[in-house]
């Protein structure tokens, strides 16, 4: 009977595993010098008992300084996110940070390729 018992185990086990696998995704590899944006862990003093609903729920662009192990990187700030001449730097682990987007960039780059192509582009 316990064996029966510990095969029921192992095999709910292994459906639970799947179930929760089945949505989750792999971790993005950042490297020294990427920007990212990281979550909101804490809130101003001055905003408690007040909505904190349309607050942004992310800051950046921070920098990535030096990898650490176990999934941990040292993000710096950049010269838009610097508050005053101190400089902010800290250990942030890597569900806390997301790659920082930057829609000028894309959209440049897409423009160089139209012109360089020959193409005439209809959007004016």
């Amino acid at each position: 009977m316990r064996s029966e018992v510990a095969d029921k185990i192992e095999k709910e086990q292994a459906i639970a595993k799947d179930r929760f696998d089945k949505h989750r995704r792999l971790t993005h590899i950042y490297s020294e010098g990427d920007l990212v944006r990281i979550e909101r862990m804490t809130f101003d003093k001055d905003r408690i008992g007040k909505s904190k609903k349309l607050m942004p729920k992310f800051h950046g662009p921070y920098r990535i300084i030096k990898v650490l192990s176990k999934d941990r990187y040292v993000v710096g700030d950049t010269p838009l996110t610097r508050k005053g001449n101190k400089r902010y730097e800290n250990v942030v682990s890597i569900d806390k940070i997301h790659p920082w987007l930057n829609f000028r960039s894309i959209e440049s780059e897409n423009d160089t390729d139209t012109h360089n192509s020959g193409e005439e582009s209809d959007i004016n």
